[in-house]
Order: C-alpha cells, then structure tokens, then sequence
C-alpha cells in the first residue's frame, strides 16, 4: 500500500523517481463481465524536476530507497 512521502517510480519510465503528494479517486469507466469496479485511485506524484504527474496505483512501484 502507498502513502503521501513514498519514493515511488511508474512500470513505464522506471528512472523517473518521484514522491508522492497526494491521492484522488474517481469513479470506474470501465465495465466488466461481473460489473463495474466502484472507484479507482489515482495517485498525484511530484517528480525531482518539479514535473507534477497522476498515474494510476496499478502503474508504479515503490521505489528503492
């Protein structure tokens, strides 16, 4: 589980480490055979370049310290 401080980097750019600011949730667009997921996370992650970004939480990892 990840938390507001957290050195976290995306699955995609894996030297682009940041921290994690905040966290947003906004309901799921996406149906499934079983229905819908009721919300998903999206995690707001301010990147050593000043760079602010939102990602998924499927779509980073915590990152080594």
């Amino acid at each position: 589980m990840f938390k507001v401080g957290d050195k976290v980097t995306p699955f995609n750019h894996m030297s682009n480490v940041g921290t994690i600011v905040r966290f947003r949730t906004e309901p799921a667009k996406t149906w499934m055979v079983g229905g819908s997921p009721t919300v998903i996370t999206v995690i707001i992650v301010e990147h050593a370049d000043g760079e602010t970004k939102e990602y998924l939480s499927s779509d980073l990892l915590r990152a080594d310290r």
